[in-house]
Order: structure tokens, then C-alpha cells, then sequence
């Protein structure tokens, strides 16, 4: 009895692998489609972690997947936001959340806040699937934490 159950969970298996009736098109399922470029509006929140916003702090939209570079940027307001364009965002279709690595990356040139890092990749998604061309992160802040002093 125990090899048949075997055989039974392999056929199983198998059959879960397969297609599922469609016809062949040529294609690979699952393959990644076709990459294009767009141009992409960002708003980003910068705050403290009580909640408070970070002024003058530098904000990037990093490419850690596909070319590697950075693709735009800039400076965070009084009340610890920024708009910027990020140009060339890649997207690739069906391998967002393999391929491509999205990261929104805080940093304050005047060393008083560690770096702080979010991740972008469904908020760039959405903005592409929805045609706005606009991912606004600020409802989910970047959080910076304070440099701590050597003693």
C-alpha cells in the first residue's frame, strides 16, 4: 500500500505541475515579458521614529536589480518629504519580484541620522499596472534612526 500511495502523490504532483489546458503558445509560462523604461514621479516621506519629518536629507531611488545606478533623487523638505522624477525605472513584466530590486535610500550628508532604506518595488508596480506613473510612499515613512555618539 505504501508504494501505490506513493505513486498517487507523484501523479498528483505532476498533474499540479502541468498547464492547465491552455494552448501552447510558443511562450514560456512564467517567463519574463519584455523590459521598457518609464519615467516615474516619487513621493517620499523622511521621519524620525517618533514620526517627526527630516529636513535636508538626501533621498534616492536606487536600482539594486537590473543596471545598477541610481535613477533619481533629491532633497527633503520642513516637513520631511520630497517629490522627484526617477528616469528609466525598468519594467519587466511578470518578474518584479524576482529580477527587479527597487530601494529608496535616505542619507544625511551632515552625519547627524544613520542611512535609511525602503523598499520601492510594489509602489513602482502599482504606479506602472495603474498608468498614474506616480508612486507616493509617504503614507510609510523612511525611518531614520540618530548616529550615536563614541564614548
Amino acid at each position: 500500500m505504501l508504494p501505490a500511495m506513493r505513486f498517487a502523490f507523484l501523479v498528483l504532483i505532476l498533474s499540479a505541475c502541468g498547464r492547465s489546458g491552455a494552448e501552447d503558445s510558443g511562450e514560456r509560462e512564467g517567463a519574463c515579458g519584455e523590459p521598457s523604461e518609464v519615467d516615474l514621479t516619487l513621493k517620499v516621506a523622511v521621519h524620525d521614529s517618533d514620526g517627526i519629518g527630516l529636513q535636508d536629507i538626501n533621498v534616492d531611488l536606487e536600482d539594486r536589480g537590473w543596471t545598477n545606478s541610481a535613477l533619481g533623487g533629491g532633497v527633503t523638505d520642513e516637513d520631511g518629504e520630497v517629490e522627484f522624477v526617477a528616469s528609466g525605472v525598468t519594467d519587466l513584466p511578470n518578474c518584479w519580484g524576482t529580477l527587479l530590486d527597487y530601494v529608496v535610500v535616505a542619507t544625511d550628508s551632515q552625519g547627524q541620522w544613520r542611512t535609511g532604506e525602503k523598499s520601492a518595488n510594489s509602489y513602482l508596480y502599482t504606479a506602472i499596472d495603474d498608468a498614474s506613473m506616480e508612486a507616493d510612499m509617504r503614507a510609510f515613512p523612511v525611518v531614520m534612526e540618530p548616529v550615536e555618539e563614541e564614548r
